[in-house]
């Protein structure tokens, strides 16, 4: 699950289903720690923005079309990420071996990912 640490990012589903995993980072906000999944779907359309500091990450039932969007380009070296499944993030995924990109494979815990983000002292 990513957590870009410069960029607001919006996501809509335009065709079939999207579930959205979010957890919170943000060490100032009441509801750090917290995690949720959303069901974005076309037939039901809603928009959903994520603040910086929110680990986000998504999964599609169905074949889907969706619409992502960001307040600034991206940039790798500005992201951060953990395994989808780390059991910290508290996330009932309805999967259990998706299908993943490399970095996403390799990823490391949550604990791992929020020690890399301590390091490079991002703060939100």
């Amino acid at each position: 699950m990513p957590s870009e640490g410069c960029l607001v990012n919006a996501g809509r589903a335009s065709r079939g289903e999207m579930l959205l995993g979010l957890h919170d980072l943000r060490s100032s906000s009441p509801t750090c720690g917290m995690s949720v999944m959303l069901r974005l779907a076309a037939e039901d359309p809603s928009l959903v923005a994520i603040p910086v500091g929110i680990a986000h990450g998504f999964y599609f039932p169905v074949p889907s079309l969706h619409l992502y969007s960001v307040t600034v380009g991206f940039h790798g070296g500005d992201e951060f990420g953990c395994r989808w499944d780390d059991p910290s993030l508290q996330l009932g995924w309805p999967c259990t071996d998706p299908p993943l990109s490399r970095r996403d494979r390799e990823s490391g815990s949550l604990d791992e990912m929020r020690a890399a983000l301590a390091r490079r002292e991002v703060a939100w």
